[in-house]
């Protein structure tokens, strides 16, 4: 399994409580057919009542002028358009995953 960590990518929102981000590009079955990109934290998780609606456009448990609730929304959007696949598991309290599954794609 190939893992390239970017540590380095400039953050997008800032984390309150400073806990790192990881994101990760790997080729699971390393044969090129699938990619997956995995956005991970150690926040708080997102409750179970939430994780169904996080997709949802304008859905956000954030109160702010700056956050719209649109963020998730778009990038299921974007994968399901690349005939990907867009996972999330999150456990309460330890943090959450995000996993971008895409298919290879052989130009003609």
């Amino acid at each position: 399994m190939k893992e390239r960590p970017y540590q380095h990518l400039p953050p997008l929102e800032r984390k309150p409580d400073g806990s790192p981000w990881r994101v990760a590009i790997r080729d699971p079955a390393g044969d090129g057919n699938i990619g997956v990109v995995e956005v991970a934290d150690q926040g708080v998780g997102i409750p179970p009542e939430e994780a169904g609606r996080i997709f949802e456009p304008f859905y956000s448990h954030k109160n702010s002028n700056y956050n719209w609730g649109m963020g998730l929304y778009y990038v299921r959007a974007i994968v399901k358009s690349h005939l990907g696949l867009l996972r999330m598991e999150s456990r309460p309290g330890e943090g959450s995953q995000f996993f971008v599954m895409l298919p290879r794609y052989e130009p003609k």
